[in-house]
């Protein structure tokens, strides 16, 4: 059945002999190379990108958590953030998904992007879909864009949640998808709120984790992004008569590809993240997959009468 990695993976075949090194398990290790700006942090942020809502879920409950603590918290996607704001903080939580085994390329040149953080203590998690791949890689990942900027890594988890892997259930795999279907729940909060705790005990000790990045299998997705995976796209549009005008597309595409009112698509500057399909809540934006045409996760949620759980006081 479709995945986002047998698709990449039977892509990339012919070309991994010459892209792979010679030997893998290579490692490498990163920890703070500045001092710590502070072991009690008063103000933190927390930022993520979320195509589908489950890691602004997980955001929201990890910000709980550091109120729960006494902590000043702003919490947002991170186009909503000033990024001049950031080094006025004491602690940086970042959250994304897992994209093709990495974070997705808009939030990482966002990342790079950043002001010197001067020492401010830095966490990172990540949500994955199903089984997943690439999660310890993802959320170690944005400890390192976080450190390349004066950061302090502190801390990072993993969080699973449903797949939004689109072409999976669209091309008859309902049930690799729909295993997954109560997650995120309580637990998954709860842990979310707990992590948060870690890494304010973590900055208390003024010193950085050691991170470590090894490359193996999940490496050979990174090899070769979602360039490929456009491949087996077409047909990317808006049904104009189905679309209802409420502009949730335009509102979730990270790179503004999108135009409803024209029913086009900028295909180059698109990443195949799948979240305009995902998120039209009529089913209006088009993509076939492979030639199969394909339906979002709005609209999975509704024939099987799905409502994801909320992070509040009592989850």
């Amino acid at each position: 059945m479709p995945t986002r990695r047998t698709f990449l993976e039977a892509a990339a075949a012919t070309c991994l002999v010459a892209a792979l090194p010679a030997s893998t398990g290579c490692e490498s290790t990163i920890q703070g190379s500045v001092p710590m700006k502070t072991t009690e942090p008063t103000r933190a942020r927390v930022l993520w990108y979320s195509s589908t809502g489950n890691t602004r879920r997980v955001g929201r409950a990890v910000a709980q958590g550091l109120e729960a603590a006494g902590l000043e918290v702003e919490a947002s996607d991170y186009r909503e953030a000033d990024p001049a704001s950031l080094p006025d903080a004491d602690l940086i939580v970042l959250g994304s998904p897992v994209f093709n085994a990495d974070v997705p390329v808009n939030w990482q040149d966002w990342l790079r992007a950043l002001p010197d953080l001067g020492g401010v203590a830095v966490g990172g998690f990540c949500t994955f879909g199903g089984p997943g791949d690439g999660q310890e890689h993802t959320a170690t990942h944005l400890l390192r864009l976080g450190a390349a900027r004066g950061g302090v890594p502190v801390g990072w988890d993993m969080f699973g949640c449903m797949s939004v892997f689109t072409p999976t259930w669209s091309m008859g795999n309902e049930k690799r998808t729909l295993a997954y279907k109560h997650l995120p729940d309580a637990e998954t909060y709860a842990r979310a709120r707990a992590f948060a705790r870690g890494l304010i005990e973590q900055a208390a000790t003024g010193e950085g984790i050691v991170v470590k990045r090894s490359f193996g299998r999940d490496s050979i997705m990174r090899l070769f992004p979602a360039t490929l995976a456009k491949l087996a796209i077409s047909n990317h549009g808006v049904d104009v008569e189905a679309c209802i005008g409420c502009g949730t597309c335009v509102k979730t595409c990270p790179v503004d590809a999108i135009d409803p009112e024209a029913a086009t698509v900028d295909t180059k500057a698109c990443l195949a993240c799948l979240g305009c399909v995902n998120n039209c809540p009529v089913n209006a934006v088009t993509m076939s997959f492979a030639r199969t045409p394909l339906y979002g996760f709005e609209e999975l949620k509704r024939r099987h009468g799905i409502t994801i759980l909320e992070p509040t006081a009592d989850s």
